[in-house]
């Protein structure tokens, strides 16, 4: 069985090339099969369990000399101890100690290392060791004493044995993650969103309380945005500093922790512990292009099995899945509030009433505080302050026209976010309306998308600003043509100036005024060109 074993792995290596011998019929020098393993089998990490120094000593040894990784224990404590330590991928346990049972001892490495195989050993065999080694998920039985060929072939096949079992439950993990997958994607709504992450990730980690933390750039903190299994008043008033306590160290370091009482943790995380009667945590960062936009939590109190490596990888894949879900619900809420934006935008009663709503939705979208809008006027064609959100008067006096940018002037605006102030030109195709300033928190920078949003409103800006300038002008004048007519005394000279100033209004050459005669008929009274048939004014 080990020559089959090891020959099938040898062919299905990718690494078979290097081999540069053929084996026919299996040789009994062990010296073949440690070069097998070596190409095929590296770093497997085993542990040996023997009461018999000797024997485990050289169990071990002949592990080692085959290219694994062994260490030895001579009692349960000493094994639990490396156990706890680092992780096994096999474990050789005899089942007659002298300080306890093996069997038991591999039930309790297993809830340490769930995914460990075991390969059971004693000198007195037995039908009904075998089964209750079996029952306790043994993946093999040695009986002692046995050649070093049968100890490595075991050893092979129980690594073989677990790879199989872990490929399969992955790929059984595959079918629910891709549902879960297809049911954050379905969210549209933030709040929808959020509440669907908490709870799914409680219920497939078999969690006991759920928590997703977004983050706040301005104030450099998180705030519990939804949570399963926490009262609502608790939610509502949780906040946590980045850099301080587990979720805000998570946040600034951008790396997952597992919390337990067998697993290492640093000492500034291990002091901001807050609740004994949690047994067992996990904390990991949201992240979505590089940047944590939050952190999901998971805890299980005493009494209950602590999370493992498993439930981390699991609660991993979880947690990038739904960075991308929130992050694709809030470009949805985003875009939502653009189109809210621009219709609003669209109806603004006047110059005023846009410039309010164009620095509101700049201040929701960028996160900022304070900014202010600058509009080119018509004749100087200077920047002047119009209006301002978020500044003290004193603040407010103390703004100075900037030098007008557009997006090609990478230089300045660079220099600008580098003093946490951002220019966001107001543009109409070639024709300069304004910008905005922004003030952004200390050490903000937006992203790329973000911009692209904050461009869009900016030309929704520019071209309401330009129908409202236009309906002013327009304003304007007909409020001179108005004083006009009212300063004239004669009739034909008043028809006469208002048949021109109509016409330069709607750039015409020709026209007519007509008068309406007692008989009905149109009389022509004043002509401007070629004039106008009568019959149009017959139809009017």
């Amino acid at each position: 069985s080990a020559r089959v074993s090891i020959c099938e792995r040898v062919e299905k290596s990718p690494r078979r090339q290097n081999i540069f011998f053929v084996c026919q019929t299996f040789s009994t020098r062990i010296y073949y099969v440690k070069l097998f393993l070596r190409i095929i089998m590296p770093n497997a990490h085993i542990l040996v369990l023997d009461d018999n120094q000797a024997l485990c000593n050289e169990t071990a040894q002949t592990l080692i000399d085959a290219g694994y990784a062994a260490q030895s224990a001579t009692s349960v404590p000493q094994a639990l101890a490396l156990a706890r330590a680092q992780s096994f991928d096999v474990a050789l346990v005899d089942i007659y100690l002298a300080d306890a049972n093996g069997i038991a001892f591999f039930t309790a490495l297993r809830e340490i290392t769930p995914e460990v195989a075991g390969i059971a050993m004693t000198g007195f065999s037995s039908w009904q060791v075998a089964m209750d080694a079996l029952r306790a998920g043994f993946a093999g039985f040695l009986v002692k004493p046995f050649p070093a060929e049968q100890l490595i072939a075991a050893v092979a096949a129980a690594l073989e044995q677990e790879t199989l079992r872990r490929d399969n439950a992955r790929l059984r993990a595959l079918v629910p993650l891709y549902e879960l997958s297809r049911s954050f994607m379905g969210a549209t709504e933030l709040s929808e969103t959020l509440h669907q992450v908490v709870t799914t990730v409680r219920q497939e980690t078999r969690a006991e309380i759920a928590s997703l933390m977004l983050l706040d750039e301005a104030n450099a903190e998180l705030t519990v945005a939804a949570a399963d299994g926490l009262p609502p008043e608790f939610v509502e008033t949780q906040r946590r500093q980045v850099g301080k306590s587990i979720a805000g160290m998570v946040a600034e370091r951008g790396e997952a922790v597992i919390i337990a009482d067998d697993q290492p943790l640093d000492s500034q995380m291990r002091a901001s512990l807050e609740k004994p009667e949690l047994g067992s945590a996990l904390s990991l960062p949201l992240r979505v292009r590089g940047e944590v936009i939050g952190v999901l939590n998971l805890s299980r109190l005493r009494g209950v099995a602590p999370f493992t490596q498993a439930d981390l990888e699991l609660a991993t894949v979880l947690a990038s899945q739904a960075a991308v879900a929130l992050d694709q619900a809030r470009l949805i809420d985003v875009m939502r509030n653009m189109s809210e934006t621009s219709q609003r935008l669209a109806g603004a009663f006047d110059l005023d009433d846009a410039a309010a709503t164009t620095l509101e939705a700049v201040l929701t979208l960028s996160g900022a505080k304070r900014a202010a809008l600058w509009l080119v006027e018509d004749l100087s064609n200077q920047l002047t302050l119009y209006k301002t959100v978020g500044f003290a008067p004193d603040q407010e006096r103390q703004l100075k026209p900037p030098p007008f940018v557009t997006p090609a002037d990478d230089a300045n605006l660079r220099e600008r976010q580098a003093l946490n102030l951002l220019w966001l030109p107001i543009l109409r195709g070639d024709r300069k309306f304004g910008l905005v300033e922004i003030h952004l928190p200390p050490g903000k920078t937006l992203r790329a998308d973000r911009m692209g949003v904050l461009r869009t409103v900016a030309h929704t800006a520019a071209a309401v600003i330009e129908s409202h300038r236009l309906r002013a002008r327009e304003a304007i004048a007909f409020r001179e043509i108005d004083a006009t007519l009212r300063g004239e005394s004669n009739l034909q000279l008043v028809l006469e100036r208002l048949m021109r100033q109509v016409a330069e209004a709607c750039g015409a050459q020709n026209g007519a005024i007509f008068i309406k005669q007692n008989d009905g008929a149109p009389s022509v009274w004043v002509e401007l060109g070629s004039g106008a048939p009568a019959q149009v004014a017959q139809e009017a």
